[in-house]
């Protein structure tokens, strides 16, 4: 396992991946080129900072990505035949900020699963837009995103869920849904004694930790920053 980490940095660089890696971007303005060369687990940690990233996958890699009031632009290009991209992302937003990524095929037989989710903690703006890129000589594509982006209070949010496509020989899926928690889990958990605040919370915890392929360290992480900033 390698852990890398920038604080109160500003930097631009190049960075070749071979094992599992963790990153650490705290209060820094980041620009990295990322190549991937085995097949590995990459977790990304983002705290107070402004990164604009390009990946170059050429191993199947599993992505997870956690992020506290950040503002994230991000290239992913898949460069070799057969391999699988599993990427989640996952942010606990407080002031405005833009998250955009790209998803690009540019090999055949490949694959991307891509889910995005938010919660949006103030009256503060949280704007996805995802975009699902097949080149013209990527056949047989799997390509599908979900997004879903969770406002505690009213705010104008938005997802632009995106699929540009030059191939026929695709498969594609995209899905967007902005609101509340589901209402009905959140009546069932009232009816069993537990309040809406503490309800939230539970909530907030499995849906951006759940269906991930990280540490329990890291999943702690994770935990301890729903705990801090929840209202």
């Amino acid at each position: 396992m390698n852990t890398i980490k920038y604080e109160d940095k500003n930097i631009k660089d190049d960075i070749v991946i071979k094992c599992d890696t963790t990153i650490y971007y705290i209060n820094s303005t980041v620009k990295l080129n990322i190549k991937v060369l085995k097949d590995v687990k990459l977790f990304e940690y983002f705290k107070d900072s402004k990164v604009e990233n390009k990946y170059y996958f050429y191993n199947n890699t599993i992505f997870d990505r956690f992020n506290i009031d950040s503002n994230i632009i991000t290239e992913l290009n898949i460069e070799s035949k057969g391999i699988n991209i599993d990427y989640f992302y996952s942010c606990i937003n407080i002031s405005d900020n833009l998250y955009k990524l790209d998803v690009i095929h540019n090999a055949q037989d490949t694959t991307s699963s891509i889910i995005n989710n938010g919660i949006n903690l103030k009256s503060n703006k949280l704007d996805f837009v995802v975009n699902g890129i097949v080149k013209k000589n990527s056949i047989n594509v799997t390509c599908n995103q979900n997004n879903k982006i969770i406002n505690l209070e009213d705010n104008t949010s938005s997802i632009k869920p995106n699929l540009i496509v030059d191939n026929n020989d695709v498969s594609l899926g995209h899905s967007a849904y902005i609101g509340d928690f589901n209402h009905e889990v959140l009546f069932y958990l009232a009816c069993r004694g537990i309040d809406d605040k503490t309800s939230r919370k539970l909530l907030a915890k499995a849906f951006l930790t759940g269906d991930r392929n990280i540490s329990f360290s890291e999943k702690e992480q994770i935990f301890k920053e729903i705990e801090k900033n929840w209202r």
